[in-house]
Formats: C-alpha cells, structure tokens, sequence
C-alpha cells in the first residue's frame, strides 16, 4: 500500500508540473500574438501620421 501512496504521490508532482508548463505556455503564446498584432499596428499608425498632420495643422500666423 505504501509504495502505491508513493508512485500516486510522484504521479501528482508530475501531473501538477506539467499543467504549470502547459499554462505557462499558453500565457507565453497568447502574449506573442498581442505583441505581434501590435508591432503590425505600429508601421500602420506610422504612415498616417503625417496626414493626419497635414490635414490638421493649425494655420500659419501672417
């Protein structure tokens, strides 16, 4: 019985420390995506910069 309660015990450890990875993983890629989708944002804000610029400068003072 008590080499059971052992190998039952060993079984938890393992089983506890694989779901810890798992979920480590799935935060590690679900962080990777939103880093992502944002650097693609970014050339994209970029490149509308300056019209929104142009179009919305203040008049120029005579």
């Amino acid at each position: 019985m008590n080499t059971v309660n052992e190998e039952r015990a060993k079984f938890g450890v393992y089983h506890n420390a694989l779901d810890h990875i798992s979920r480590n993983v799935e935060n590690d890629k679900s962080t990777l995506t939103e880093t992502q989708i944002r650097d693609l944002d970014i050339p994209k804000e970029m490149t509308s910069l300056p019209i929104i610029r142009y179009f919305f400068k203040p008049p120029k003072q005579c």
